[in-house]
C-alpha cells in the first residue's frame, strides 16, 4: 500500500485487473523495453498518490487497452513482487469496450486452465499458481477421467 515501509523502502502499490468474459481471462504481453519485457501479465499499473484502486485501474485500462471499467470487485490476492518495491494487488474487474492494445505488444483471451502455458511475469505466475489452482486441478482431473474412460472403452471393444 502507499506508505508501506519495508527495510526503509517505500512500497509502490500496483493494481492488476483479472478480467474474465465468456470463461476466458485477458492477459497482455509486456513491451520488450520494459521490466519483464516479452512476458505476459494481467493488465494494470501503479496507483498514483491520492488514487483509489478503482480510479487507478480505470485509468490504466483506458490508457493501455481502451477499456472502460464498469465495476471493480474484491481484492483476489496481494503479493510482493520479487526483486522490486512493487506490492501487486489483483482485482476482479468488469469492463466494457473492445480491447485494443495501445501499450502491450499483444493481448490474448485465455481459458484459465491454459494460463500457465504462457510465459508469465513472476508475480502473475504466482497468482495463477496459488489462486487459480482449483481450476487448474479440475482441468487435470477431468483429463485423467477422460483418459481412464477411453481405456475402459478400449478394453470392452
Amino acid at each position: 500500500m502507499p506508505g508501506d515501509v519495508t527495510t526503509g523502502d517505500v512500497m509502490q502499490r500496483v493494481v492488476a485487473a483479472v478480467i474474465q468474459q465468456n470463461d476466458l481471462i485477458l492477459i497482455c504481453r509486456r513491451p520488450l523495453d520494459k521490466r519483464h519485457g516479452g512476458l505476459w501479465e494481467f493488465p494494470g499499473g501503479k496507483v498514483e498518490p491520492g488514487e483509489s484502486d478503482h480510479v487507478a485501474i480505470s485509468r490504466e485500462l483506458e490508457e493501455e487497452l481502451n477499456l472502460s471499467v464498469l465495476s471493480t470487485g474484491r481484492e483476489l490476492a496481494t503479493f510482493q513482487d520479487p526483486g522490486s518495491h512493487f506490492h501487486v494487488v489483483f482485482l476482479s474487474v468488469q469492463t466494457t469496450g473492445d480491447s485494443v492494445t495501445q501499450e502491450h505488444s499483444e493481448i490474448a483471451w485465455v481459458p484459465p486452465g491454459r494460463l500457465l502455458s504462457y510465459p508469465l511475469a513472476p508475480t502473475d505466475r504466482r497468482y495463477v499458481e496459488e489462486e487459480l489452482r482449483v481450476e487448474e486441478t479440475v482441468h487435470v482431473e477431468e483429463t485423467v477421467r477422460v483418459e481412464e474412460t477411453l481405456r475402459v472403452e478400449e478394453t470392452l471393444l
